[in-house]
């Protein structure tokens, strides 16, 4: 009798192991599958006041743009993500407005960031004084790569963040008592 209740047992943990574990991988996201659209790499060296934009088109929110910049040589730059119409201010010299994801001053930065809504969006490399970085009269080189992915990761920070975190305690919460009652032997 003693080796049924034992196999019985254990068949229970094995169980309540196996829901608690379906629980927990439920509150992880899956990998959206991003499709690569366009890409953009090179170096580009800016001299004083100078800089380099590159206009992407998207027609839905359903976009995620990478981008990744590092100064080989010179002072800091401004990274900005511009709609169409704060990059006509930027170019006329007016004060300059910008997406938030915008990096400023900074030798290097990797972003991801989901266009709000469809249209016309510029990724400027900016060697001028019009942000926080101030070039002092010297030339800069940087490395960039640019790619525009259809698709949102879940995961993005710059996309509303991922929920599914927060349920992870839930699931802890609930699957430990669980796990408890079967050990007793209340459950099953």
């Amino acid at each position: 009798m003693k080796n049924k209740n034992t196999l019985k047992n254990a068949a229970a943990i094995f169980a309540a192991i196996a829901i608690f574990g379906v629980l927990l991988a439920a509150t992880f996201p899956t990998a959206s599958a991003l499709e690569q659209v366009s890409h953009e790499s090179g170096t580009e060296n800016l001299n004083a006041g100078d800089y380099v934009a590159w206009p992407v088109t998207v027609d839905s929110s359903n976009y995620t743009l990478s981008i990744v910049v590092k100064v080989v040589s010179g002072p800091s730059i401004d990274v900005f993500i511009f709609t169409e119409n704060q990059f006509q201010n930027y170019k006329n010299g007016n004060s300059v407005a910008y997406q938030d994801s915008s990096k400023l001053n900074v030798n290097s930065a990797s972003l991801k960031w989901v266009p709000p809504n469809a249209g016309t969006y510029y990724v400027v490399i900016d060697n001028s004084a019009a942000g926080s970085a101030q070039p002092s009269g010297s030339s800069v080189s940087v490395n960039y790569n640019i790619t525009l992915y259809k698709g949102v990761e879940s995961s993005s920070s710059d996309s509303g963040g991922n929920t599914s975190v927060c349920l992870i305690p839930l699931v802890i919460l609930l699957g430990i008592p669980m796990i408890a009652l079967v050990v007793k032997g209340n459950v099953f």
